[in-house]
């Protein structure tokens, strides 16, 4: 087995170099093709309109960009407004279980007199 492993080496770098002409060749006739010619245009025309607009008027859209960005992000909410809203619902949380300990309590009371007959 081991006396054919350097023919199994040269004939995989035979099929390797093969396949690398294979797709020279190839890539050499794609760049004639109508594709190629197409993505040319069209690679042509962006760099000319981007060549065409002025550098200020891209660094107006830019700040316009940012200056909508900005305005949108005034009604977002920050750290501190949700540690507020986390505070008060907490602080909200803790009178509703002061208040349901008390409904219990004179649940409580107002049923204990119902069973000894206590009438009010």
């Amino acid at each position: 087995m081991r006396e054919f492993l350097p023919y199994a080496a040269f004939l995989v770098s035979v099929i390797a170099c093969g396949l690398s002409l294979y797709v020279v060749i190839r890539a050499g006739r794609w760049r004639d093709s109508d594709d190629a010619k197409a993505l040319d245009l069209r690679l042509t025309t962006i760099a000319s309109t981007a060549n065409a607009a002025a550098p200020g008027a891209a660094l107006t859209a830019v700040a316009t960009r940012v200056t909508t960005l900005e305005k949108g992000m005034e009604s977002v909410a920050t750290k501190a407004d949700i540690a507020k809203l986390t505070a008060e619902v907490r602080g909200v949380e803790k009178t509703i279980e002061n208040v349901d300990k008390g409904v219990t309590r004179i649940e409580d009371h107002l049923m204990e007199m119902a069973r000894d007959g206590v009438r009010t």
